[in-house]
C-alpha cells in the first residue's frame, strides 16, 4: 500500500486531482449551457455522467504523463530544436520487455508494478468512450487508446521523459481491458432493459 501511495505522489497523481476535479466541473457546466440553448442534444444519464469523468480524466491524463514534467518554455524550445539528438537518446529502442517477462521470476517487484499501473492509466479511457460516444466501435476505441498512447509516448522526449515501448504496450492493453469492460457493461444493460420490457409486455 506505501509502495503505491509513494509511485502515485510521484508520478504527481494527486497533484492532478483536483485538476480533473476542476476540468469535469468545467466541463459539465459548458455541456449543461449548451444542452439549454439547444446547441447539442442530451445524452442518457449514464452516457453524460462518462462524459464528465471523460473530461476529469482527460485532464488528469495530461497532468500525469505531461504537465508534471514541464519545466519552462526555454527548454522546451530546446528539446525542440535538439528533436533529432534527444529521439535517439530518449527513446528505448531496445525494449527491456517487462511486458513479456511480467509473468516469469526475472521481472522485479518494481517493474512488475510499473507495467499494471501503466495498463490501468489507460482502463478508463477505453471503458468511457464506448459509454459516452455509443456509435463507435471496439476496434475504434482501441485504434484512439493506442493513437493515444503513441502520441504520449513520442513526446516524452521533448518535456524531460522517455518514451518506452512498453509503456507504449500496456497503455494499449489498459484501453482494450476497459473497452472489454464497457462492452459488458452496455450488452448487460441492454439485456436487463429488454428482460424488464418482456416482463411488462407478458
Amino acid at each position: 500500500m506505501l509502495n503505491i501511495i509513494h509511485s502515485a505522489r510521484a508520478y504527481g497523481v494527486f497533484e492532478a486531482l483536483p485538476v480533473s476535479l476542476a476540468a469535469a466541473a468545467v466541463y459539465l457546466i459548458v455541456r449543461v449551457i449548451l444542452i439549454k440553448t439547444n446547441v447539442i442534444k442530451r445524452k442518457t444519464l449514464i452516457s453524460e455522467a462518462a462524459g464528465v469523468l471523460l473530461a476529469g480524466y482527460i485532464a488528469a491524463l495530461l497532468m500525469i504523463v505531461w504537465i508534471s514534467r514541464w519545466r519552462s518554455w526555454y527548454e522546451f524550445a530546446y528539446n525542440v530544436s535538439h528533436f533529432g539528438e534527444l529521439w535517439r537518446d530518449g527513446w528505448h529502442y531496445t525494449n527491456n520487455r517487462r511486458v513479456q517477462r511480467f509473468f516469469t521470476d526475472e521481472l522485479l517487484g518494481y517493474e512488475r508494478f510499473e507495467v499494471l499501473a501503466n495498463v490501468a492509466l489507460f482502463v478508463p479511457l477505453g471503458f468511457l468512450l464506448p459509454i459516452f460516444w455509443r456509435k463507435l466501435r471496439w476496434w475504434q476505441v482501441d485504434l484512439i487508446c493506442a493513437g493515444t498512447t503513441c502520441v504520449v509516448e513520442l513526446i516524452q522526449p521533448l518535456i524531460d521523459g522517455m518514451g518506452d515501448l512498453d509503456d507504449l504496450i500496456a497503455n494499449a492493453l489498459g484501453g482494450i481491458v476497459g473497452c472489454a469492460l464497457a462492452k459488458i457493461v452496455i450488452f448487460a444493460g441492454k439485456y436487463v432493459k429488454n428482460r424488464k420490457k418482456s416482463g411488462q409486455d407478458t
